[in-house]
């Protein structure tokens, strides 16, 4: 079905950012700076594919939470993604499974402080992620890049402030 495939299409994003990240950090990216390039990445997709991220966020707004799709078989991983090293730990759950890592070594590593909960700031990127598409991807799908940037820049400073002690939660 169109659900099953928009899912599957998901799943297979995820192996495709997990190569981003792992990419980006084997050239010395920060954790920060991985999650940037994921941002990036899509932003590039939803460029050439405006329609498709609307379709995935529709979808994903009438997920059932509980859903629990199939991974992504072995050789799947091995046809899509052919000579990448770690392909089969690559994650296939999206968005929520491939960025907390991520934060959390971004936290343990003292690139944001540790002063926002992991799923709070989850949430707040993830506002991000989904909400620029929504907003931007019809009228102005090439500002999606820019705009992620942008707003990745508020969240870091945000963060960065209130470890600071220069805002109040």
């Amino acid at each position: 079905s169109k659900q099953h495939l928009l899912t599957y299409f998901i799943q297979i994003w995820s192996l495709d950012v997990g190569v981003v990240v792992q990419r980006s950090r084997a050239g010395g990216a920060s954790a920060l700076e991985a999650i940037e390039a994921l941002f990036e990445h899509t932003a590039a997709e939803t460029e050439r594919h405006p329609n498709v991220m609307l379709e995935i966020l529709a979808h994903q707004a009438r997920m059932p939470a509980d859903l629990d799709p199939p991974p992504v078989e072995r050789g799947v991983r091995l046809l899509h993604l052919p000579g990448i090293e770690g392909v089969q730990q690559l994650p296939d759950g999206g968005f929520g499974q491939v960025v907390p890592p991520l934060l959390v070594e971004a936290m343990a590593c003292g690139e944001i402080p540790s002063v926002v909960p992991v799923d709070h700031l989850l949430v707040s990127l993830g506002g991000v992620f989904f909400g620029v598409p929504l907003l931007l991807g019809r009228s102005q799908p090439c500002a999606i890049r820019a705009m992620y940037r942008a707003q990745l820049e508020l969240i870091w400073a945000g963060v960065r402030a209130l470890g600071a002690g220069g805002a109040s939660s």
